[in-house]
């Protein structure tokens, strides 16, 4: 079975620049990136090569791992690989729309052998996109009403 794919776009009320700073900011993503437990070990300012650990729940499992920067292009482009308990590898692109931002994610990852031992493949990939859209929708909310 092939890695499954998300990709999601939400329009921000914010600059560009706004966005890609909260973007690399992981500290911040903390209680409105679903699922994710906590970041540590960040390194500021996040570069190239920067590496961070994070811990992250997946239906109810706690997963534990190292997300590494691949790309940063400021104030477009951010990706980055996690590995360890998740696998995955995380873009996203941010492109100035009328209304602030467009801001696309696109997620490509491995299931977790752990996580597919308690829930359906199909069940998983559903719960992970709602909480990709998720993830989008909180940071319009956060940079919306921030002054």
């Amino acid at each position: 079975m092939s890695s499954p794919r998300i990709h999601k776009v939400a329009i921000v009320e914010a600059s560009p620049e706004r966005v890609f700073d909260f973007l690399v900011d992981p500290e911040g993503h903390s209680g409105i990136l679903p699922g994710l437990i906590e970041v540590t070990d960040v390194p500021k300012p996040l570069r190239v090569g920067s590496d961070f650990h994070f811990k992250f729940q997946m239906y109810k499992i706690t997963l534990s791992g190292e997300w590494s920067v691949t790309k940063l292009e400021y104030p477009h482009v951010y990706e980055g690989r996690s590995s360890g308990g998740a696998v995955s590898f995380w873009r996203y692109e941010l492109k100035p729309v009328q209304l602030g931002t467009q801001l696309e994610l696109s997620i490509e990852y491995t299931p977790p052998q752990t996580v597919l031992s308690s829930i359906s493949q199909p069940v998983l990939e559903s719960l992970n996109e709602q909480s990709a859209q998720q993830f989008l929708d909180n940071i319009g909310l956060i940079l919306k009403q921030k002054f």
